[in-house]
């Protein structure tokens, strides 16, 4: 069996490039403003020194601009494209095994592939991958089912170890800022003589601090987005997998209808050259 292009599917691929760039360019533009809006509160006026902003963000220093808000933007933005890409209505469609097993039914194979390819869900796409990989007996029809319907479940957990990693990082670049924080507190220390002013010690006190906070404030999120996406997703996937078995008999007949087809025109062609 021929794998088969279709413009549905062309155009299918076309939208997922142009969304992926508009993503990219969406979060590219995030990031411009919000550098740009750090840049100017670096130069806010004296009246302003015990803001929210002075105290949690300027406060902070080059981990906070540079590290820690950008990467809770990314969790952000990973959240919202894991919100929209996994959802019940979009892996496993009402009532898509009970259209999947009327078309393969009322259909002639490529007829019915065709019908079938026009569909993105989980089990519609395993179905496809499935039937195309001829090589393999219809033995092994289950087997393929749930490999493919796994493998696109494992490109959204790509996704989602994303979070994970964020959510592990964030909290190290944390107690990074701490440590950085209080190594500049006791060099005042020692600049001062061992007698310091509280103003002199305020500044890295105030780094060690506001860096661990801003480390919490990613970590927490990007663990809880991880956890919840991950469980959402292989909860879908399981179902997915259960409500696909009752289709592994019509495709193994599928197949061996094809082959049989297949046969009887090789035989065919045998007597025609043998006459």
């Amino acid at each position: 069996m021929d794998n088969i292009p279709t413009s549905a599917q062309t155009k299918k691929m076309e939208n997922k490039l142009k969304i992926q760039l508009f993503k990219i360019l969406l979060f590219t533009a995030i990031l411009i403003c919000i550098s740009a809006f750090i840049g100017t509160l670096v130069f806010v006026p004296q009246s302003s020194e015990n803001s929210y902003f002075n105290h949690f963000i300027v406060a902070g220093g080059a981990i906070v601009w540079f590290l820690l808000i950008p990467m809770s933007l990314i969790v952000v933005y990973i959240a919202i494209d894991l919100a929209v890409s996994i959802r019940r209505k979009k892996i496993i469609p009402d009532g898509i095994v009970s259209d999947l097993s009327s078309i393969i039914r009322s259909s002639p194979e490529q007829k019915w592939l065709i019908e079938v390819n026009r569909n993105s869900d989980f089990i519609s796409n395993a179905v496809i991958k499935t039937m195309n990989q001829t090589h393999a007996p219809s033995s092994e029809i289950e087997r393929l089912l749930i490999e493919n319907i796994e493998q696109q479940a494992l490109k959204i957990l790509r996704k989602i170890e994303w979070a994970n990693i964020i959510g592990n990082v964030a909290p190290m670049i944390g107690l990074f800022g701490t440590v950085y924080g209080m190594i500049e507190a006791f060099n005042q220390i020692v600049i001062a003589g061992g007698q310091p002013q509280p103003a002199q010690l305020a500044g890295g006190i105030s780094v060690a601090l506001v860096t661990t906070y801003w480390g919490l404030i990613v970590a927490i999120p990007a663990l809880a987005v991880a956890g919840l996406f991950r469980n959402h997703l292989e909860s879908l996937t399981s179902q997915a997998i259960t409500d696909s078995e009752s289709l592994i008999p019509l495709l193994r007949q599928s197949l061996k209808n094809e082959k049989d087809y297949i046969r009887k025109l090789a035989n065919n062609r045998d007597g025609a050259v043998n006459a």
